[in-house]
């Protein structure tokens, strides 16, 4: 059986209230030689209190939770590292959730983190978080901030990129290289941060006098092997001689594509993602990109958390950061 604070009371022959006042460093009024005596005998004994419990008197757990939907996607495991670093300068803990793209499961993680009495959550969504999950999750009756998966006309403390200006510079770039068939990997489950990206997309064909054709724009699912089965069809069966992939996974599936029809990138086939993940860089040829701040995002999710529990306030606003344009060597104007 672990000790507990009556125990190291009970051999100090002190009261509860004392030995916690030392351990909480309160102990102005206290005698030398208590002090030393208490912290012996929790040294000794190598006495931790109980968080939970502290938790449930002082109704802080100081703990946060944050739920993603694939932590072994590059661009999640970035976020949830500035969500750590900045919550950690404030001496709060994360709580790491995956939902693995399943509503159900993140449903069921944030009732779990009700119950471990967690002060709030940091969320990115499996889908698209509509007005009916905004007032689902206002209903929980904690504070969360929102992420990534957006509904661009609704207002919440959340923190998300200009994807419309991603996809239209991503665009553009391949238009400006003389590329006019230019082909799109989109996704299946209609997330709006991705329709933005799709949009930008098209805004950009018409802003260059280029038609957009439907057959162009292939829905996948959002991970390398899905990139590859939608390039492999845009490469083989449209003939396009470039790529907007709508996120970098994708785009490293778009990659392996190219070496099966043993095509080359960029002299046979142009490349743009969008994230700048880590491996974007180390790609053969590096990857042309669409860079969003992802470690910043996170950081920023922290401050804007810290500040929600700080003030005992909601922020019923969404603060868009900006993207840019990395030109690397996965883009070149096309053959003639």
């Amino acid at each position: 059986m672990s000790i507990t604070i009556k125990d190291i009371a009970k051999k100090a022959n002190v009261s509860i209230t004392t030995v916690s006042l030392i351990m909480n460093n309160k102990c102005h009024n206290i005698g030398e030689d208590t002090i030393k005596r208490v912290r012996s005998i929790i040294a000794e004994h190598n006495y931790r209190p109980n968080a939970l419990a502290r938790g449930l008197i002082t109704n802080k757990t100081r703990t946060i939770g944050l739920l993603v939907p694939n932590i072994t996607n590059p661009f999640f495991a970035e976020i949830t590292k500035g969500v750590e670093d900045g919550l950690s300068e404030h001496n709060y803990n994360v709580f790491l959730c995956n939902s693995y793209n399943d509503i159900h499961k993140e449903k069921m993680y944030i009732n779990v983190l009700k119950e471990r009495f967690v002060e709030g959550v940091i969320i990115s969504s499996t889908n698209t978080v509509t007005q009916d999950y905004y007032t689902y999750l206002k209903e929980q009756g904690i504070a969360f901030v929102i992420l990534d998966r957006h509904d661009s006309q609704l207002q919440y403390n959340g923190i998300v990129v200009d994807d419309w200006k991603g996809g239209y510079l991503a665009t553009q770039h391949l238009l400006q290289l003389g590329h006019r068939k230019i082909g799109c990997i989109a996704e299946s489950k209609g997330l709006c941060n991705i329709n933005e990206r799709l949009r930008g997309y098209q805004d950009a064909l018409k802003a260059h006098g280029v038609l957009y054709d439907e057959k162009l724009v292939v829905s996948a699912d959002l991970t390398i092997e899905g990139g590859c089965q939608a390039a492999l069809g845009l490469m083989a069966e449209q003939n396009v001689t470039a790529i907007f992939a709508t996120n970098d996974l994708t785009a490293i599936g778009v990659y392996e594509a190219a070496i099966q029809l043993g095509k080359r990138i960029p002299e046979d086939v142009s490349v743009v993602g969008f994230d700048d993940i880590s491996f974007a860089h180390y790609l053969s040829p590096k990857l042309t990109t669409i860079r969003q701040p992802i470690y910043e995002i996170g950081r920023r999710a922290a401050a804007n958390f810290i500040y929600v529990l700080q003030n005992n306030t909601f922020v019923q606003s969404t603060e868009v950061l900006d993207v840019e344009l990395i030109i690397r060597n996965s883009t070149a104007s096309p053959r003639l």
